[in-house]
């Protein structure tokens, strides 16, 4: 079960990732990932960056997986962890974050400030990607 690696990994990290769990198991294993997808639910959009579905089928498939089902579903998120100034990042991580994700997280704020008081409650629907897979020989 992966709930949110997946998606924190890049191109070469998810290839690595994926052979990795193929070799730890057995045939006919099941996995079960749960990753940010480029979607919107109402307009909100993944906090990071996130997996294409052809990426998402082309890393499992040249690993030894066969993806059984790969569709949209959300995450029910609290929306205190989008609060605050996205300008605020501490200085010893903005050297170890490419530019393009400080630009996302910084439009993610933008975007939750304007709907934040339109919402009953402090949860939010995000968009992700549901996959179930199966180890081939």
């Amino acid at each position: 079960m992966d709930s949110g690696l997946f998606h924190c990994l890049d191109d070469d990290g998810r290839r690595a990732y994926a052979a990795g769990l193929h070799r730890a198991t057995r045939p006919a294993a099941r996995w079960h990932i749960y990753c940010f997808s480029d979607g919107n639910v109402n307009g909100i959009v993944a906090p990071r960056a996130a997996v294409p579905e052809d990426n998402i089928r082309d890393t499992l498939t040249a690993t030894g997986w066969r993806v059984d089902f790969l569709g949209p579903t959300t995450y029910l998120a609290n929306t205190s962890s989008f609060a605050g100034d996205r300008n605020d990042i501490p200085e010893e991580l903005r050297p170890q974050m490419p530019p393009e994700q400080v630009e996302q997280m910084q439009e993610i704020a933008k975007r939750f400030a304007a709907i934040v008081p339109l919402l009953d409650g402090d949860r939010v629907h995000m968009p992700l990607n549901v996959v179930h897979a199966t180890r081939v020989d």
